[in-house]
């Protein structure tokens, strides 16, 4: 009998103790997860939650185009398809430090980074890359280098981008499990104010897909004048021909890998995750979109934080001041929106309300945000090698996945919420407490 009370009582207390455990895990998550509890991949019967990835400092803060358009509180979503989008900066003065940095980042690291969404249709099934165009600045020297990323996120679980990427002046890089393309250039000085400009365009024939990563630049107050310089061109090839090919903002779906589809312009730490604190800043941002119909479009709204990337900030804020997009010291408000002055009419693209105005004039609409129940990133990073980055993987037969580990991304680590741990904590204690009572009362006895 004690052994059997002996066994009892250990079995029911292991149970236990790995509910205490997991119940452990879920709260000390990683501060930028790569997929928070809650959001799953694929379209939703209502517009996303944006609050999913950062709902407090440090967050990417700049502009960013959900999708998603609030009008005095009432959300709607809606969806553009461009084979270009630029992002353009005018910085007047930066300076940041970083504490602690990460293997890779600089005490005195700064990045800028436009972040898409590539949707590439084929015969046969559907993939998503995410394109990074970034700058990286060490604000303690005043240098300064681009960089271009190509991230898979086609699945939910880990990937290996190899054969897929047939070229590129970059290289395929290992980040933890999983793998991704990136190459930078050298670095350079720069003087401020700076001007930059920073495009991502994409093409598609027969099986192939090109990404251009290029910049523009203007030193000491100059204005930008010519034409962008490409820096990197990759081709992507697909196991069947291409349909079509275009970057996606949409708010009515997230990637297979859990993240947005939204297109982002924001300041954060130079690489790794890091997040950079910063002291000085006064910039001006803008975005602009080619439609794949050939004509030109600015977002229709646009929020002051990005979602996509693990280099985050401290310390900023975006104002709307005289119809432009200001960031400078301060506090992110989650709650604001914006939306642009001169949204360009002709814009093709499909929209799921009708209440939405595209010549409207400047406005702020703000509203509680409704945020998770972790202040966390659905994250990666900009530079080569990276170690916070997506869990992402495509189908095709040029890439290789693997089902992701704990803590890895793709899915949460741990599923239940609080109240399914106290309420399996309450079934695995009165199982305890019964079990105790029937072995206390002996054979033929009834408990």
């Amino acid at each position: 009998m004690r052994l059997q009370k002996t066994r009892a009582s250990a079995l029911v207390l292991g149970l236990l103790l790995v509910v205490q455990v997991c119940a452990f895990s879920a709260a000390a998550a990683p501060a930028h997860p790569l997929q928070s509890p809650g959001r799953r991949p694929g379209a939703v019967r209502s517009p996303i939650n944006i609050y999913y990835g950062y709902s407090a400092e440090p967050v990417p803060t700049g502009i960013a185009d959900y999708g998603i358009l609030n009008s005095s509180g009432t959300l709607s979503s809606y969806t553009e398809r461009a084979t270009a989008v630029t992002g353009t900066a005018v910085i007047g003065s930066m300076q940041s430090t970083i504490a602690n940095p990460p293997q890779g980042s600089s005490p005195y690291g700064a990045g800028l980074q436009l972040n898409v969404v590539m949707q590439v249709n084929t015969t046969s099934a559907s993939y998503d890359y995410w394109l990074q165009n970034t700058v990286t600045f060490y604000t303690n020297n005043d240098t300064f280098y681009y960089v271009s990323n190509v991230w898979n996120y086609s699945s939910s679980t880990t990937s290996t981008m190899n054969s897929n990427i047939t070229s590129g002046l970059g290289s395929v890089s290992k980040s933890g499990n999983q793998s991704f393309y990136g190459y930078s250039t050298a670095e350079a000085g720069y003087t401020l104010p700076l001007s930059l400009e920073l495009p991502i365009n994409v093409s598609s024939s027969g099986d192939a897909v090109q990404v251009s990563f290029s910049y523009l630049q203007a030193m000491g107050g100059a204005p930008l004048s010519g034409t962008p310089s490409g820096y990197d061109l990759v081709t992507i090839t697909e196991p069947k021909a291409i349909q079509s090919a275009a970057i996606l903002i949409t708010g009515n779906a997230y990637t297979p890998s859990a993240n947005y589809f939204d297109s982002e312009l924001d300041f954060g730490g130079d690489a790794n995750g890091a997040n950079a604190t910063y002291t000085a800043m006064h910039a001006v941002l803008s975005m602009s979109y080619l439609l794949t119909n050939g004509q030109s479009a600015l977002p229709r709204s646009l929020y002051e934080f990005g979602s996509d990337t693990a280099e985050a900030a401290t310390n900023l804020q975006t104002s709307l001041v005289n119809g432009q997009f200001v960031v400078t010291l301060g506090t992110v408000n989650f709650g604001t929106s914006f939306v642009p002055a001169a949204v360009s009419t002709t814009s093709t693209s499909s929209t799921t309300s009708a209440t939405e105005t595209s010549t409207a004039a400047s406005t702020i609409s703000t509203y509680t945000p409704t945020t998770s129940t972790t202040s966390s990133a659905t994250s990666q990073s900009t530079t080569t090698p990276t170690t916070a980055q997506p869990t992402t993987t495509a189908s095709s037969s040029a890439i290789t996945s693997s089902a992701s580990s704990a803590g890895s991304g793709g899915v949460p680590e741990f599923p239940f919420s609080a109240l399914g741990v106290g309420v399996l904590t309450a079934v695995l204690a009165g199982s305890y407490l019964l079990a105790r009572r029937r072995l206390t009362a002996g054979p033929g006895t009834r408990a």
